[in-house]
């Protein structure tokens, strides 16, 4: 995939995998630095404490979720 607006190239390999149900992979927004379900596998759902309450990008999308 071309990327123009990264810095540096990702050379990870990331092989072909099925998210188990229950599951998610994550991948963090600095890709060459961040610790991932590259790294670490499958993040199950019940772990995640947070909730989305705003789109942010692209500018021309940004709105709260209701």
């Amino acid at each position: 995939m071309e990327e123009p607006y990264i810095e540096s190239r990702s050379y990870d390999y990331i092989k072909l995998r099925v998210v188990p149900e229950g599951s998610v992979f994550v991948l963090g927004d600095n890709r060459n630095n961040s610790s991932d379900s590259r790294s670490w596998s499958f993040l199950p759902i019940k772990n995640i404490k947070g909730k989305s309450f705003v789109i942010w990008w692209p500018p021309s999308k940004i709105k709260l979720i209701r």
